[in-house]
């Protein structure tokens, strides 16, 4: 079980502390080595900090600013501080969901203001390599499944885009897997595409790596 635990955590409007770990609970399982949890409607504060840990004790899991990646619209809502904990930059109420790929040994923090769907933006050349003004895809179950609505009619296909799970580049950048319908997150990876003009309802499961796109 992992959950929350730092004077960064309101609960029933006083200031947590770093004693008694909350919201604790089990992963939700998918291909045996992909696991999510989520932790809904998280109110924090400026006032201190927080970590993600396994149990009551400091002696399991402990994970902090500095082990993920940071991914949703309000990542830049925290940074790291001089501890390595997540260091909120503004109070409020936040979805988070956390993300352990076993295999690609990769780990995500997506953090969303509470009760917005968690989004993928999809940056390319037909809108300028832009992140902060691409259209998005949501998750609408918060399983690590996004989808939505692209249009390609600017520029020449085939048409060349990434996810980014920021609106910007600091975040997770998902690029083309090694095979056809695979995702990979490393930054460095190559672009996916679609290959005509139109409107696509492309689809990415993060958890999974996969994506897929289907002309309308």
């Amino acid at each position: 079980e992992l959950g929350l635990v730092g004077d960064g955590l309101m609960v029933n409007g006083a200031q947590h502390n770093w004693d008694v770990t909350i919201l604790l609970q089990t992963p939700l399982v998918e291909n045996v080595t992909n696991y999510t949890w989520t932790y809904s409607n998280v109110e924090v504060t400026t006032s201190g900090s927080f970590m993600i840990r396994e149990g009551q004790t400091w002696d399991n899991l402990i994970l902090g600013y500095n082990d993920v990646t940071m991914a949703g619209s309000a990542a830049s809502d925290f940074d790291g501080n001089g501890d390595g904990n997540f260091y909120p930059l503004v109070d409020g109420n936040y979805d988070m969901v956390l993300f352990i790929d076993a295999i690609a040994e990769e780990i995500t923090f997506m953090v969303n203001p509470a009760g917005e769907a968690p989004k993928l933006w999809v940056p390319g050349g037909y809108q300028g390599w832009d992140p902060s003004n691409a259209p998005t895809l949501e998750d609408a179950d918060e399983d690590g499944v996004f989808e939505g609505t692209v249009d390609f009619s600017t520029g020449t296909a085939p048409f060349e885009f990434k996810f980014t799970s920021q609106p910007n580049w600091d975040g997770a950048i998902y690029g083309t897997g090694d095979n056809a319908g695979e995702l990979s997150p490393d930054g460095g990876a190559g672009n996916l595409t679609v290959p005509e003009v139109g409107t696509y309802l492309l689809t990415a499961d993060i958890n999974n790596l996969t994506w897929t796109y289907e002309l309308q």
